[in-house]
């Protein structure tokens, strides 16, 4: 079983260190997540976290093979979003995009009626 440890301050393991995003967390377990991408490589840590999770790989070699193998992988419902995390994905889709009062709320009435306290 792999170390809980990802260390995000080492400048020399940030190539090797594969992140798995839109993970579901609650059915999907760390010993999950080891025997998924075990099969790329020696894992030396690996952390899970709300939504997401770390894998820290041995070499930079076996963590692109995991992300070339694994993104969008869909596990427990949801589709894998994976890269390398000194290399975060562009445009990653929702994610700072305004929505409107309509979208987060239900429909808006054009003409909203007097408020009952005027």
């Amino acid at each position: 079983m792999a170390s809980n440890v990802t260390n995000k301050t080492d400048p020399r393991s940030m190539n090797s260190r594969v992140f798995i995003g839109n993970l579901n967390t609650l059915v999907v377990k760390k010993s999950d997540v080891e025997a998924i991408f075990s099969k790329y490589g020696k894992i030396v840590g690996c952390s899970v976290h709300k939504g997401f999770a770390f894998v820290q790989y041995v070499n930079e070699r076996n963590a692109r093979a995991a992300v070339a193998g694994e993104d969008g992988r869909m596990i427990a419902g949801q589709v894998l979003d994976i890269n390398l995390a000194a290399e975060p994905k562009v445009n990653r889709g929702k994610a700072g995009v305004k929505r409107s009062a309509a979208e987060m709320y239900g429909s808006v009435p054009e003409h909203p009626s007097p408020s009952p306290l005027l």
